[in-house]
């Protein structure tokens, strides 16, 4: 049976993630605020995982920063003491008042929300974004998938036992299936196996586009992550940055 996701994983997250140039993401988040001319007081970042990019990002402007992840072993991870507020929270009923001018939702955490969650986190952004607020995310696409993560296997070692992900596309019905395999040493020389089961959802970008302005939000930008242009139909990855339609 597979355990709640990010139980385990949690804890190996990091160097799980040990490819991903958190500074340059950074960075890219910075000319992409820089582009728009706003200098934000107040920022809001959903899904903030293990607090990676949190530590990288700089923003002058910035006067109130709190980062927010579903997983509160997540959270946990970030080195103590951490200097800015962390809560475990769920994105699609965010506990805090309006008043951000800022939302960041990052490293396509977005793709693990079904329809149903993504309409949900899209209502919230809206209720919590300010008049001239921004709210900037990225989705991982189809493309991504299939070059990357169709039947894709790799393992290493973890806390003395090991650790094996395993990836498989379902083009069919657009679900990016990644299963986590724990062999946890025990006594007597034994292994005991946990697993996790994360699943993400390659939406069309005109599907999220719809349901953004059906939430009152308004797309500024599609951008491809690693170029920082106009996104295409090859993009593996595309930085999303919304206004409120007001």
């Amino acid at each position: 049976m597979a355990d709640v996701p990010y139980s385990w994983l949690s804890q190996h997250y990091d160097r799980l993630m040990g490819h991903v140039a958190y500074e340059i993401w950074a960075n890219s988040i910075s000319k992409i605020l820089k582009r728009t001319k706003r200098t934000p007081r107040r920022l809001l970042e959903l899904g903030a995982g293990t607090c990676k990019l949190a530590e990288m990002l700089t923003v002058p402007s910035l006067e109130f920063r709190v980062h927010t992840d579903l997983s509160l072993g997540m959270l946990q991870v970030a080195p103590s003491p951490y200097p800015f507020p962390r809560v475990a929270c769920d994105a699609t009923a965010i506990p805090f008042a309006a008043g951000f001018d800022f939302v960041l939702m990052c490293y396509d955490a977005v793709n693990y929300l079904d329809p149903d969650g993504i309409k949900k986190l899209f209502s919230e952004v809206e209720r919590v974004l300010t008049e001239d607020g921004l709210f900037l995310f990225d989705i991982t696409t189809e493309e991504n998938s299939i070059q990357w993560f169709e039947e894709y296997v790799d393992a290493f070692e973890a806390s003395g036992g090991m650790l094996v992900r395993r990836s498989q596309f379902d083009a069919a019905n657009g679900i990016q299936h990644n299963f986590f395999d724990f062999f946890v040493p025990v006594a007597g020389g034994l292994y005991e196996r946990k697993q996790e089961h994360h699943e993400q959802f390659i939406y069309p970008v005109p599907t999220l586009c719809t349901w953004l302005a059906e939430s009152g939000l308004r797309v500024i930008d599609l951008l491809d992550s690693q170029t920082l242009r106009a996104a295409t139909s090859k993009s593996e990855r595309i930085q999303v940055l919304v206004e409120r339609d007001v």
